[in-house]
């Protein structure tokens, strides 16, 4: 796969001593991409959050459909609803 668009908005820096919690999400999932959204934080701190699509590519380079195991996954793992699922 690729990475199509990455969104990152900053909000606090991070000290080298800090606990970092990452919270990790699919909140979309289209014919031949994921998108992930995430947050970062810092003790109790939001340090960031952002967004990710990837796009899947079949061994040629071209895109390629989300296979339907994987929705079925994505479903059964999420447990808030994921847009269009």
């Amino acid at each position: 796969g690729a990475v199509a668009s990455q969104e990152i908005e900053y909000a606090v820096p991070i000290r080298l001593d800090e606990e970092v919690t990452v919270r990790y999400r699919i909140s979309a999932v289209g014919n031949s991409s994921l998108t992930m959204e995430f947050e970062v934080r810092a003790g109790e701190d939001l340090a960031a959050e952002g967004e990710v699509t990837h796009v899947l590519l079949d061994k040629n380079g071209e895109p390629r459909d989300v296979p339907a195991a994987w929705r079925e996954r994505i479903r059964a793992f999420e447990d808030a609803p994921v847009e269009g699922l």
